[in-house]
């Protein structure tokens, strides 16, 4: 993923931390989770990133992890046979 705010962080905070609404984590997982029809989704950043800097360049790689998925969304220009 990149990172372009410094308003963003890459995983939640809590209270303790300052008033962070989102995450690159919530964000992703709030759309993939539905998405897939997944029971759990789990997210694993690679390394650590201080909250105020971006992520720009080629992004950081990060897993993404589906448990029990009901549904494979699958684009429209993808073709498996090809």
């Amino acid at each position: 993923y990149c990172r372009y705010s410094r308003e963003v962080s890459q995983s939640p905070w809590n209270e303790a931390h300052g008033d962070l609404q989102d995450s690159v984590q919530t964000l992703i997982l709030r759309t993939l989770g539905p998405l897939f029809g997944a029971s759990e989704t789990k997210f694993i950043g690679s390394g650590r990133e201080d909250v105020d800097v971006r992520m720009l360049g080629g992004g950081r790689p990060f897993l993404l992890e589906i448990v029990d998925a009901k549904r494979l969304p699958v684009a429209p220009h993808f073709n498996p046979g090809a």
